[in-house]
């Protein structure tokens, strides 16, 4: 949102900054859709490490047959863990490629947006599966993000 309001002149700037914080103090709690006990039942769901709760909160499954199920997946040669040395150095590349790059765009932009362009950490894809409840044997539908 700065760097937005860093276009427009400083008191205008300032007064959308009040605007903002005002709508945001004046906001009404929300209420829940779920009743006390549907709201218990979830808690304790996700406290229980017997079972997996997948990301929707849709579903729900138990973890050893979950864990046999992702296994599975990755043991079938598609996916492979990066060693922290190859993950190193596929970031060295991609900020040296970025570095290049923007030192031919300064002049088109802030500080501050060159900063956020800068790869600092390198993060890899992570594996998960979303079970599919409505066929045999639930299997899970693999997803890397």
């Amino acid at each position: 949102m700065e760097h937005k309001l860093a276009k427009l002149d400083e008191k205008q700037a300032n007064e959308v900054r009040v605007q903002i914080m005002r709508a945001l103090r004046n906001q009404k709690p929300q209420t829940s859709n779920l009743t006390r006990g549907k709201r218990m039942a979830l808690r304790n769901l996700r406290n229980d490490h017997s079972v997996v709760t997948t990301k929707s909160e849709k579903t729900t499954m138990d973890r050893t047959d979950y864990e046999k199920k992702a296994l599975e997946y990755l043991s079938t040669g598609q996916y492979e863990k990066l060693p922290e040395q190859k993950r190193r150095a596929i970031l060295h590349k991609t900020q040296a490629f970025t570095a290049k790059l923007l030192h031919e765009l300064p002049p088109k932009l802030s500080k501050s947006q060159l900063f956020q362009l800068y790869p600092k950490t390198c993060c890899p894809a992570r594996f998960y599966g979303l079970p599919k409840i409505h066929k045999p044997n639930i299997p899970i539908r693999p997803t890397v993000d």
